[in-house]
């Protein structure tokens, strides 16, 4: 009876179909049966270990009674009144042969599922520039495999030993090796933390000398790493130097320049000056001794670029640059500028400006002599200042509809001094002029004055008597 109950038991452990799932030591597992049944089904799952010893898994009968293995009861979970069953946090004992026996009114059905291995790195910290190395390990089985590794921002990699060069903000996170076989997937993931300045924080910042108020420099990691990375990761040295625009680009690359900052040593991180002095930063919040590098400086005139640097042990060194364009409105003249001059107003960072970028101005007065179209220009041309012309000249740096800073210059005029040079000519002149006036009045004058002598002498009538007698001695 044994040796016939034994023979039906081969045949029918022969006649089950077989089917291989793949799965990953801490990761799930699901082993799903399609059928329909009827409401007397019975269905019964059992573990079958490397050494042949059977363990009841999950079993279902119709009167609605539930068992699950008290080895495993905490892992298992059902759908479907059984039908699916799904193994969490695989351990690697795991690893060997599942069955289910499917009772239904007079039909048995029986399936195997062999559950094989993919074996991934363990979870790994790594430095930006760095190289990281992953390679997915598939337990060989019957069924043809294809394994595909793919980042966290969803770049695939089709080799199982995959490695990635001068690694970044980019390759943190959640790496999954996909393995393909039978029309079937199945995936394994490891989680890799990299070191890296935060790719979200600005690289180009415009700011104006016109506001005084001081500038935020960032420089930070990225968020996403927690407090055990950032621990084993502390920077031994860092710096803050920078670089002006003006800079002969002849020169550079040939020395770097002096840092205005450098990184104490020891615990608590602060930053101190050339002269060693700390840099109070208690504005930015906590979180500079392992995250946060950024500072906060008063920009002078001229752009350039700043670069904070961290240096890590192994000799790996971190380093982010931030370029900070200064926008100004320069006046062609000084103030108080005299009016009636001719005076050209110009926004300008000191350096060709890229060509997606637009100013707007905006003025005391609508001056007729400035156009409507001007006050898109760089350059403002007035051809002559006047009193009303005084107050402030706005310059708006725009690209788009965002306004980036703004810069402006405020106008004072003066009257045109007096020449006392001038004024003595004057004054020379109308003497001068006066003079040849009264020489003419006396010239015109004495000339009447002779004509009316000469005109008074006509007049004059003598006596011609035939005896004439000399007055005085007439008798009466």
């Amino acid at each position: 009876m044994k040796f016939n109950m034994g023979i039906i038991l081969l045949s029918l452990s022969e006649a089950a179909a077989e089917e291989i799932v793949y799965g990953q030591v801490g990761g799930s597992v699901v082993f799903q049966k399609k059928l329909e049944l009827s409401n007397r089904a019975r269905i019964f799952w059992n573990f079958r270990s490397a050494s042949g010893e059977v363990k009841n898994v999950y079993s279902y009968n119709p009167m609605g009674m539930l068992a699950a293995g008290s080895w495993i009861k905490d892992r298992v979970s059902v759908l479907n009144a059984g039908l699916s069953l799904t193994i969490n946090r695989l351990i690697p004992e795991d690893f060997s042969v599942f069955e289910c026996e499917i009772h239904d009114k007079s039909k048995t059905e029986k399936t195997i599922y062999r559950l094989y291995k993919i074996t991934v790195p363990p979870s790994t910290v790594l430095l930006a520039t760095q190289t990281l190395s992953l390679t997915c390990d598939v337990e060989k089985s019957p069924a043809e495999t294809s394994v595909v590794w793919t980042s966290p921002r969803g770049t695939d990699y089709t080799s199982e030993k995959t490695t990635v060069k001068n690694v970044s903000e980019q390759h943190h996170g959640v790496w999954k090796c996909k393995v393909g076989y039978q029309g079937k997937k199945a995936e394994a993931t490891v989680s890799v933390a990299v070191v890296d300045f935060s790719t979200s924080l600005p690289q180009l910042i415009y700011t104006s000398r016109s506001f005084t108020s001081p500038l935020l420099l960032p420089c930070a990691l990225h968020s996403c790493l927690e407090s055990s990375h950032l621990s084993r990761f502390k920077p031994q040295n860092g710096q803050w130097s920078f670089t002006p625009f003006s800079v002969d680009p002849a020169q550079e690359g040939r020395g770097a320049p002096p840092p205005f900052l450098s990184l104490s040593k020891g615990s608590p991180l602060q930053w101190l000056d050339s002269q060693g002095s700390w840099v109070n930063q208690s504005a930015l919040g906590e979180g500079l001794e392992y995250c946060n590098f950024s500072i906060v400086k008063h920009i002078g005139e001229e752009g350039g670029i700043y670069t904070c640097t961290l240096g890590f042990e192994g000799g790996v060194t971190l380093s982010r640059s931030v370029q900070v364009e200064v926008l100004r409105v320069e006046s062609s003249h000084s103030n108080p500028v005299q009016e009636g001059l001719a005076v050209n107003i110009t926004c300008t960072l000191g350096r060709p400006i890229p060509s997606d970028l637009e100013v707007k101005w905006t003025i005391p007065r609508y001056p007729s002599t400035i156009l409507s179209n001007s006050l898109s220009s760089w350059i403002l041309s007035h051809p002559g200042v006047r009193k009303k012309d005084e107050g402030t000249w706005l310059c708006e740096l725009r690209k788009g509809s965002k306004v980036l800073t703004s810069a402006y210059t405020i106008l004072r005029t003066v009257r045109a001094p007096v020449n006392v040079w001038l004024w003595v000519s004057i004054s020379g002149a109308v003497v001068v002029l006066v003079l040849i006036l009264i020489l003419i009045v006396i010239f015109v004058r004495g000339r009447k004055q002779n004509m009316m002598f000469r005109r008074r002498r006509r007049k004059i009538k003598y006596c011609r008597c035939k005896h004439p007698q000399v007055k005085g001695f007439y008798k009466s």
